[in-house]
């Protein structure tokens, strides 16, 4: 072998040997990228939860809703941005009767009678004026989604309507909170009387947000006393633009905690029965007839009554800590 062919040879061996480490290192790099990194983002880009879990459902980030509607108040879904605001308050659904379908291959068995749960206790609280059933062949029924995070439209809209229970929403008193959205009932916070009970704290609330804490002008509260209890009730740090500091305070004890996922209050079942104008014969709510026949009344026509003395609960809900 002559020196010149020495050299190649030396040359072609180092060649290889670079390849191969480059490989190597390439190996290793994907296995290092591949599942959940150090910022909690896997590859296929999905975020960790947590940080998310740490808000209450309705705060928590969701994404463009432009194609079936507006978001507003963190998890309500309207077709319009005006709709909150219009003269004719929520359908009610006819007959107190919610049909309603729940895609088995979306959720997991628990969940599944967790909102067979939630669905029971509206209910049974209601000594069954209001009832879901089913769906076989109705035409208007609220249809169980897993989106991204927790939303509904508020009363009876008609046809397939979606009400979502993403991440976090997987707890019952979450569940019966959309579930009373879908049947005709706003939170707590913007009923039309809410500034003689509730301070809001509008310098603490991100500017982008600030619609969330508008009052209704569709309001139709049937008489039922202002509830800090309600399972309707923002919390006192929704939608904060900093964590030690609240949005919402109770004007008359401003200590008071409020915004519970729990269960449903008294106040919350007495609504319930006003607006569905319960009795003996179950809900008053006409079957059968034209669609203005199923409106709740306007706010108008409806006196106010102050809350009750007693001081509501502290609990917690989903993503509150």
């Amino acid at each position: 072998m002559n020196v010149l062919t020495f050299k190649y040879l030396l040359l072609l061996i180092g060649l290889l040997g670079a390849h191969a480490r480059s490989s190597l290192s390439e190996s290793a790099s994907e296995e290092e990228g591949s599942g959940e990194g150090e910022n909690g983002i896997d590859d296929n880009g999905i975020k960790d939860a947590d940080d998310e879990l740490e808000k209450m459902p309705e705060e928590r980030e969701k994404p463009d809703k432009e194609a079936k509607g507006v978001l507003i108040e963190g998890d309500v879904l309207v077709s319009d941005s005006k709709v909150r605001n219009a003269a004719v308050a929520p359908k009610l659904w006819p007959g107190g009767i919610v049909y309603y379908k729940i895609d088995n291959t979306k959720f997991s068995s628990a969940v599944v009678d967790n909102i067979t749960l939630a669905m029971s206790q509206i209910s049974s609280k209601t000594l069954r004026c209001i009832k879901f059933q089913e769906r076989t062949v109705q035409r208007n029924y609220i249809n169980f989604v897993k989106d991204d995070g927790c939303f509904s439209e508020i009363g009876m809209k008609g046809l397939d309507q979606e009400l979502s229970l993403g991440t976090g929403c997987n707890q019952v008193g979450t569940m019966m909170h959309e579930i009373l959205h879908a049947i005709g009932v706003s939170h707590q916070h913007t009923r039309n009387d809410r500034d003689d009970y509730v301070k809001v704290n509008w310098s603490q609330i991100k500017a982008s947000v600030k619609v969330n804490f508008e009052k209704r002008d569709n309001d139709n509260d049937t008489n039922v006393p202002y509830c800090f209890n309600s399972i309707m009730h923002y919390g006192n740090f929704a939608f904060t633009s900093r964590k030690d500091v609240k949005t919402l305070t109770s004007k008359t004890k401003p200590s008071m905690t409020f915004g519970q996922r729990v269960k449903l209050e008294n106040c919350d079942i007495m609504y319930l029965k006003k607006l569905y104008q319960c009795g003996r014969g179950g809900s008053g709510i006409p079957i059968g007839t034209s669609s203005r026949s199923s409106y709740s009344r306007p706010s108008s026509t409806i006196p106010r009554s102050r809350p009750s003395g007693s001081s509501p609960r502290k609990t917690a809900f989903a993503g509150e800590k």
